[in-house]
């Protein structure tokens, strides 16, 4: 009778988290629709931000060392698999920090089949990403002030943002560097990095990190299903790269 009670009470919860999970996903539709007119639309003025006037330089070192590794080289068999069969690994990672705020990083890389240079050029045709994957709704470069406008879409949930835009290069390494100046994910940071491997290859990786006392998108994104979105993304992106050789 314990067992059977018990059996019951499994089925309730995972029942519950079925229906909790519908009503989310319903919701983000739903948000979706009413939203729609309004996401098309780039905001008329550039827009004003104060930033840090530091020197810029990469996020990730030329030469890093062991303990600044990023995972896909420090883990042999991850990088293996990266030169062999292209996988593209992705890490979705939340931590708590002092004061009550959560830190939000995703971090991941994949081989792509063109040199540095070209690669670093052609991930800067920035109005070319609506077409690279349907999650982008709406791309808009203002080159003049740097900032870049995107409408994305992706499990039925759509958000706007304004990413300002700094481009660094050093000698093996290229990086444009982005900061989420205005949207729901304001304050995030992040690069998207181009490093030599020869000739035709160059490795491309992702680097975020965001940091709130509440994320402030539903929490489906905040695990496994961002990791396999970002995956998705880099995969049609590397296509897109490749194919512009």
């Amino acid at each position: 009778m314990l067992s059977s009670t018990k059996a019951n009470l499994r089925r309730r919860l995972r029942f519950y988290a079925h229906l909790f999970n519908a009503i989310l996903l319903t919701s983000g539709i739903a948000l979706a629709g009413t939203k729609e007119k309004a996401f098309s639309q780039f905001p008329p003025e550039p827009l004003k931000f104060i930033r840090d006037k530091k020197d810029l330089k990469l996020l990730l070192q030329e030469e890093p060392s062991a303990q600044d590794m990023p995972f896909w080289r420090s883990k042999k068999n991850i990088h293996r698999k990266m030169l062999e069969e292209r996988l593209i690994p992705v890490s979705v990672n939340q931590s708590k920090l002092s004061g009550g705020l959560i830190a939000f990083d995703v971090k991941g890389a994949g081989i792509v089949h063109s040199a540095r240079e070209g690669a670093f050029k052609t991930a800067q045709e920035y109005a070319k990403l609506t077409q690279v994957s349907s999650h982008f709704k709406s791309a808009y470069y203002d080159e003049k002030n740097k900032q870049l406008f995107l409408a994305v879409e992706a499990l039925g949930y759509e958000t706007r943002m304004i990413l300002a835009i700094d481009l660094v290069a050093q000698k093996k390494r290229s990086e444009i560097q982005f900061e989420v100046v205005w949207g729901e994910l304001k304050g995030m940071t992040g690069a998207i990095g181009f490093e030599n491997l020869n000739d035709e290859s160059c490795e491309v990786s992702i680097l975020s990190h965001y940091q709130a006392t509440q994320f402030p998108l539903p929490k489906i994104f905040m695990g496994f299903a961002f990791e396999v979105l970002t995956q998705k993304v880099a995969e049609k992106m590397r296509s897109f790269i490749e194919s512009e050789r």
